[in-house]
């Protein structure tokens, strides 16, 4: 696996949300207006890629905003089962997406060899995951980046945020 560096990795998740996520994922959960902020104050800030609107409750004509982080990986990611936030940058001394996330959902997904499917994706809620992190209420790991070692990242198991009842989408996934 060769370095990814942050461009050619926003390249590959705004790909993946186009040709992917969008009907696979966000058509199906009823969401419209969906609005890329990748790459603006919102995303850097407050961890934010897209805003949305989904209906207010099954059938509603009522609409609510709503914001989501992504986070997609190549193949060679497939045999994970968990999710992952940057947790910080220790050669800079500075703190990454977990210590300042604001979007209410997260999608992570595997795109398949062709990258033309999930090998699976996982949506869930924000919130209820970072409070039980910072509460130290379910199992967590804090791992280096093996390919550059300049980032650290938190994984937590997909069951351990099913736990929290916080899981709102699953494609692929037994």
């Amino acid at each position: 696996m060769s370095k990814p560096n942050f461009k050619s990795s926003m390249n590959f998740s705004t790909k993946i949300h186009d040709t992917l996520a969008v009907d696979l994922i966000y058509k199906p959960l009823g969401f419209i207006n969906i609005s890329s902020e990748v790459g603006t104050t919102l995303d850097m800030r407050k961890g934010i890629d897209y805003t949305a609107q989904i209906p207010e409750s099954i059938g509603s004509e009522q609409f609510v905003n709503i914001s989501i982080q992504e986070r997609f990986r190549n193949y060679d990611y497939a045999h994970y089962r968990d999710v992952t936030f940057r947790y910080d940058r220790p050669e800079k001394k500075s703190k990454s997406e977990y210590s300042f996330i604001e979007a209410d959902f997260f999608l992570y997904g595997i795109a398949n060899k062709n990258e033309n499917d999930f090998e699976w994706a996982y949506m869930f809620e924000v919130a209820p995951v970072i409070n039980a992190l910072s509460s130290h209420s379910i199992q967590y790991d804090i791992r280096s980046n093996s390919s550059s070692g300049d980032t650290r990242f938190i994984t937590i198991s997909i069951d351990e945020i099913d736990k929290l009842g916080a899981t709102i989408f699953k494609y692929h996934l037994t």
